[in-house]
């Protein structure tokens, strides 16, 4: 719709990625520790996305990012209810 390219190939979204793999994780707790980061870290770059598709006025980008916000702090609040947090 904004008449530009996205990523499409698995090559493309590997280059481009910041979260990482986790080695071996074999503890629950440190698995949901690791989970927990990665979602607060997505979290971050969606609010930035929101900031910037807002200035643009954006709007259907403005309404996606707000869905994937509220989808993953309620993910980080299940996260947190399971770690007894």
């Amino acid at each position: 719709a904004l008449k530009h390219t996205p990523l499409h190939t698995l090559e493309d979204y590997l280059r481009e990625a910041s979260l990482r793999e986790a080695p071996q994780i074999t503890d629950g707790d440190e698995a949901l520790k690791q989970v927990r980061a990665e979602v607060s870290e997505l979290l971050e770059s969606q609010r930035e996305i929101l900031k910037a598709a807002s200035e643009a006025e954006d709007e259907g980008t403005v309404s996606l990012m707000s869905e994937y916000i509220e989808a993953d702090e309620k993910f980080l609040w299940m996260l947190d209810a399971a770690a007894g947090e």
